[in-house]
Parts: C-alpha cells; sequence; structure tokens
C-alpha cells in the first residue's frame, strides 16, 4: 500500500490556508466573525501559517448542540469547531487527504465525497434496482455511526497510508476532543468514508452500496440478500459497530426502496415523504415571508424535485406559492450584499 508523506507542508501552506478559509466560510458570510475574516484574508492566512508552524496550535474543545430533524424530530447532537482558527485548520487538513483518501473508495459509496453525493447515488441505486439482480433488497443503517466509530482503529488504518508524522499528531489532537467522529466536524465526513473503506471493498461484488451509515444489497433473491447480509453482519462486528435490529429485507416490486432520501420503485424514483413535508413547511414559510434563507431552502428542494418523478407534488405545493423570478432576485441581491460587506464596499 502506496503511503504518503511531506502533507502537513501542503495541508499549512499559505495558499491551501487561504482556499480553506473560502471553503469553511460557504454558508457563513454573513457572520459577522467570518466577514472579519474575509474582509482581510492575508491576514488571517499569515496568523494561522504562523500559529501552525511554530507548534502553539492546539485544537479547542468543541461547542456542543442539540437539534431535531425530520418528521420525527430525532435528536442529534452537534459539535461545533470555533471557525478561527479550528474550522480552518480541519478545512486544510481535508483538501490534503480527501482526494488521497478517496482514490482508495469505490465507486459505490456516495456520501460526502465530491462528485459523488445524492444525484450521483441515485443513479447508481436507479440501475441496479432495474436489473433481474435488483427484485429483492436488504437494508439496515449503523446504530450511532459517527460516536461508534473506534479511533485507535482509524488511526492505525490512517497511519498505514499516512507517513506524516506531524500531520498524524495533530489529526491524533483533534481526534481526541470527542468519543467517536464528531458531527459537526468537516473530517468526520471524510474519516468514517474511510473507516467503512474495507467493508466497502469486501462487499462491493454483493450489489452494495453505502450512503454514510445506511447500507443497500439487491438480490435475485430473498437467499442471496441474506447470505451477503450475514457476511456484512460479521465484517461490522470487526469494526466494533452494530447494526440496528431494524433492518429489512424486501420484494422491490411490492414494497419501495426508501434510500438517500429517494423512494426507488422498480421503474420510477420519488422523494420521500419526510422531504415532501419540510418542502411544505418551508413554502408556507416563504408565502409569509420571502427570506433569503428560505429562498435558499426552497432552491435545494427544488433539486430533489427535478430528479425524481415529483411533478405532481411540484404542481400543488410548491409552483402555485412561489415567485421563482423573486426567489432568484433575492438570492442574487443577498449573494451581492455578502459580498459587498466582507470586502468593506
Amino acid at each position: 500500500m502506496k503511503r504518503y508523506g511531506y502533507l502537513f507542508e501542503k495541508a499549512f501552506s499559505k495558499e491551501n490556508i487561504s482556499l480553506a478559509i473560502q471553503k469553511a466560510s460557504k454558508g457563513k458570510k454573513d457572520r459577522i466573525n467570518v466577514m472579519k475574516i474575509l474582509a482581510d484574508k492575508d491576514k488571517y492566512v499569515d496568523k494561522i501559517y504562523d500559529l501552525v508552524w511554530s507548534g502553539k496550535y492546539v485544537p479547542a474543545p468543541y461547542t456542543h448542540a442539540k437539534i431535531t430533524d425530520g418528521i420525527n424530530k430525532k435528536e442529534r447532537e452537534l459539535c461545533k469547531p470555533k471557525f478561527y482558527p479550528d474550522h480552518i485548520v480541519e478545512w486544510c487538513i481535508y483538501l490534503v487527504l480527501e482526494p488521497i483518501l478517496k482514490k482508495s473508495m469505490i465507486k459505490n459509496t456516495y456520501a460526502s465525497l465530491k462528485g459523488r453525493g445524492q444525484n450521483y447515488g441515485k443513479l447508481k441505486v436507479k440501475k441496479k434496482a432495474k436489473t433481474k439482480n435488483g427484485r429483492f433488497y436488504y437494508k439496515c443503517d449503523i446504530r450511532k455511526f459517527y460516536p461508534s466509530v473506534d479511533n485507535g482503529l482509524l488511526i492505525e488504518m490512517l497511519e498505514r497510508k499516512i507517513k506524516d508524522s506531524k500531520l498524524m499528531k495533530m489529526i491524533k489532537d483533534i481526534l481526541a476532543l470527542e468519543k467517536g467522529l464528531p458531527i459537526g466536524m468537516i473530517l468526520s465526513q471524510l474519516f468514517s468514508n474511510f473507516f467503512m473503506n474495507d467493508v466497502d471493498h469486501l462487499m462491493e461484488s454483493m450489489n452494495y452500496c453505502r450512503y454514510a451509515d445506511d447500507i443497500v444489497i439487491f438480490g435475485k433473491a430473498s437467499e442471496v440478500v441474506h447470505k451477503a447480509r450475514k457476511i456484512l453482519e460479521n465484517a461490522i462486528s470487526k469494526k466494533r459497530l452494530t447494526i440496528k435490529p431494524s433492518w429489512i429485507v424486501y420484494k422491490l416490486k411490492n414494497t419501495p426502496l426508501d434510500f438517500m432520501g429517494f423512494r426507488f420503485y422498480r421503474d420510477h424514483i420519488t422523494i420521500r415523504k419526510s422531504i415532501m413535508y419540510r418542502a411544505t413547511k418551508r413554502v408556507r414559510k416563504w408565502v409569509k415571508n420571502q427570506t433569503l434563507k428560505i429562498a435558499h431552502a426552497i432552491t435545494s428542494y427544488m433539486g430533489w424535485i427535478k430528479n425524481t418523478n415529483s411533478f405532481k407534488f411540484y404542481e400543488n405545493r410548491i409552483k402555485p406559492y412561489v415567485d421563482f423570478k423573486l426567489l432568484k432576485d433575492i438570492i442574487r441581491n443577498g449573494e451581492k450584499k455578502n459580498e459587498n460587506l466582507c470586502f468593506g464596499i
């Protein structure tokens, strides 16, 4: 296995720190602390450069916040790093490691990887569902995936790939802040995919696909998917992870597959009911108050709708209530305003 060195130098070059500031500020440019940094970016590039290269950088503990998600109000705990310098430092590491670690990953893992994501995954799953080997499916998810990742095992895997001791020390210091991988850290997305890499390769030939902690295996008969299920469960247990007992095996013709926010049928795809619910909720808010935040949210939901057979939902629940010309104008003007504020115009 090829090991990579001289990564610390690449991660904390001034060019990469500057790029990391831009990436870290995405979606946060209306925050006062972020505006301040973007307005004097070169100064903060130098400050991070000096802090890291002097050996004085120590990652600060995360701020914890609980959020509720979805119709069922599922509670999640987010860990928020300080934007400066911690979130920027994590982005510096991410930008260097992502292309290296991604090279070893199979094509049928979709979450949080550049050039993949839900639409990429949707096309892959759609193709599998149409074949004779897509008649049955097994679906499961890993219990408390991110917090359950064994950081000791993860570090062993990373050290087999990375021979840069300075970068590995920084990664160890960051991982020592929390048990498992904190939800909210940009590196958690990359590291969780890398942690599952050996499982993904083992299962790749078994009509397997994974989106973060959600796993699907297709087969031409229930016996085929159950055989693959047992192999998967054994591999997952070796990672010191647990599959939730709510796993299912169904015939796709009778029961659509709910995966990645989509509902897959043999011949078409719709969006998940919970996403329809959230989109409808946003539209109701838009009717009362046309803000930039709501405009961005509706645009995001339109991406889901356009890529599925959900035209009827759009015609009934969105089109009558949203003036899309106004929506685009609000987004355009909002982006200009944020840009002007960042540069003191």
